[in-house]
């Protein structure tokens, strides 16, 4: 079995640096060329005034090219793209730098570094919505946990990667990747001694690939078939593997791969071995071990001449001896070599120890920052209940105020409003309830019933007015103080050109906008038609000058006439009269000054805006 347990599956170095540079140099073709020379790309970092985005995708191309030969320069030059990604908010080119310096690390055998690096490529992958990136991250973490013998957590993250490279929409980029996932995969599975999941691996990525020698993955079939060959000699399923290998054989030749073809022939020598058939194994291993010294793969010769020798040795050819001390020599060579890999693996060993022992430690870290963090949530989720639970009562406090507000609002207006119609409309009503009793009672001449008619026909005229004034107070259409210089302006000309006296009005342009609340606006109106009623009644005046003004903050209303002596009678019925007058501007906050002024009388009436 030339494949199993030799590590050859897992994603090798130039091919993981090929699936991340995608993400800024666009889709990788399907033969997966290698980046361009160091020539090339330095040269197109020369250019004068590049864009950010162009310089971040150059440097990352650069950092792939040196990784081949100079990884500490390559991780400077991937440095340098991820901060300048970062700078010019470049999600693609932050997602492939970190891939890119992860993928380094990995090769440099930092796993530490490079496990951090692959989270924050997933990360930024996932906010970028690149579905190939996130595959590709997965696809590295799972190569980091198996570097590190942690092989339940790798196969975790093939499982993902091999979902994430699913939903990847180029369909050739989605098979690649998968089928790279279910290789490694499947020789975890083969490390923790599981063949016949790995097995099912081999198989499902068989089912994926395009077995055709014009494929991208002809190469990657060829080992598949190897594989699954070897694991069906292992399980006694002899039949099985031949056809697999013969199509495996056909495969690497079409494609001209020399070194699968090595490893085919030896399959196919140790499967007839098996078979019982030394002739043909004999043919395939003499094949294999010219094609092993063609490619210079020692451990392909190696085999090759051990199952070459196992064959003669069947045959009974006297050449057998001298191929088993070809074997052996061989053998000893390889295993001088082992040795010094041996020392070097056993350093490695310690080395992943030890970072291992870094990670454990990274993530006690992670997980003490993690419940540090959920402590401070939680202090806050208190924190922000309580002030929930405060503004809540807050907020039904002041529903509570306002309602009260409201009702005590409603209450007062509805207190004016009866007090206004008792007074101004009850008591006209009274009036017209008695006359008409009178003349319902009495015996009148003509001429008195007409004068009495006459009275209570004006009696009903004022009261209809009194009751429009009332509705026209309380109407919010009529807010703004313009309108109430219209009422009291009509007014005026109705009360005053009725009597024949003559009115001049003076309004300052000021008040055309002004707003007063409705119960100011109705006693300003109220008190104006009483001085113009005592005026009509008791002046004997020609003319009246009505002026409206604005004195700082106060408004004054000024009502004079010209008459030969000032009203004189203190009360008037239902409400109306001197007393009255005071009355309502005090309720308003206001002030009255009634008396004799030059030429006449006057009442002045001051009022807090």
């Amino acid at each position: 079995m030339r494949f199993l347990l030799s590590g050859r599956l897992l994603l090798p170095g130039a091919l993981l640096l090929l699936l991340v540079l995608p993400s800024v140099v666009g889709p990788a073709p399907a033969s997966a060329q290698p980046p361009p020379a160091l020539d090339s790309v330095r040269a197109r970092l020369a250019r004068p005034n590049l864009p950010d985005t162009l310089r971040v995708r150059y440097l990352a191309e650069l950092s792939a090219q040196l990784s081949i030969s100079d990884l500490p320069a390559a991780r400077r030059t991937a440095v340098q793209a991820l901060a300048l990604a970062q700078r010019a908010a470049y999600g693609r080119g932050v997602v492939s730098a970190y891939n890119v310096l992860a993928a380094i690390d990995y090769y440099a055998s930092d796993y530490p570094a490079a496990q951090r690096e692959f989270g924050a490529a997933l990360a930024a992958a996932r906010r970028a919505r690149m579905p190939s990136q996130i595959a590709n991250a997965w696809l590295g973490l799972g190569n980091v946990a198996q570097a590190l013998n942690d092989v339940p957590r790798a196969l975790d993250y093939f499982e993902q990667a091999r979902r994430a490279y699913a939903s990847v929409p180029d369909r050739a980029a989605a098979i690649s990747g998968q089928l790279l996932v279910l290789n490694n995969s499947a020789n975890a599975w083969l490390l923790v001694g599981q063949p016949a999941k790995a097995g099912r691996a081999f198989r499902r990525a068989l089912a994926l690939a395009d077995p055709s020698p014009a494929s991208p993955h002809a190469r990657l079939v060829v080992s598949l078939l190897g594989n699954l060959a070897g694991l069906q000699d292992a399980a006694g399923h002899l039949d099985s593997a031949r056809a697999n290998l013969a199509n495996g054989l056909a495969l690497a030749r079409a494609t001209h791969d020399l070194t699968g073809e090595a490893a085919i022939q030896l399959e196919m020598a140790e499967n007839a071995l098996l078979l019982g058939q030394p002739a043909p194994a004999r043919t395939y291993a003499t094949r294999a071990l010219a094609l092993a010294r063609q490619t210079g793969a020692l451990p392909d010769a190696e085999q090759g001449l051990s199952v070459l020798a196992a064959a003669l040795h069947t045959l009974h050819r006297p050449e057998a001896y001298d191929t088993l001390r070809a074997y052996l020599a061989l053998h000893d060579t390889i295993m001088a070599q082992d040795r010094t890999n041996a020392i070097i693996e056993a350093q490695t060993r310690l080395d992943v120890a030890g970072q291992q022992a870094r990670i454990r430690a990274l993530e006690q870290e992670r997980r003490i920052a993690d419940l540090e963090t959920e402590s401070r949530a939680l202090q806050t989720r208190w924190i922000v209940g309580w002030l929930a639970a405060l503004a809540v009562l807050v907020a039904v406090g002041l529903t509570w105020r306002y309602r009260q507000r409201q009702a005590r609002l409603e209450a007062t207006l509805r207190a004016r409003l009866a007090a206004d119609l008792h007074d101004d409309v009850g008591s006209l009503l009274t009036q017209l309830t008695i006359q008409s009793g009178l003349l319902r009672e009495n015996s009148y001449t003509p001429e008195q019933q007409r004068a009495r008619l006459d009275g209570l026909a004006d009696t009903s005229r004022r009261a209809a007015l009194q009751l429009i004034d009332v509705v026209w107070s309380l109407d919010a259409a009529n807010d703004s103080f313009g309108h109430l210089i219209e009422r009291l302006r009509e007014h005026a000309h109705d009360v005053l050109g009725s009597a024949e006296i003559g009115v001049g009005f003076r309004v300052d342009n000021e008040l055309e906008a002004a707003r007063f609340a409705p119960d100011v606006r109705q006693h300003i109106y109220l008190i104006f038609k009483e001085a113009l009623h005592n005026i009509v009644k008791h002046a004997h005046a020609t003319r009246v000058d009505i002026g409206l003004a604005l004195d700082g903050r106060f408004l004054e209303l000024h009502v004079h006439d010209n008459g030969p002596h000032p009203p004189t009678t203190p009360h008037r019925p239902a409400g109306r009269g001197l007393t009255g007058m005071h009355a309502r501007a005090q309720a308003i906050g206001g002030t009255m000054a009634i008396g004799a002024e030059a030429d006449g009388f006057g009442v002045r009436l001051r009022v807090p805006r």
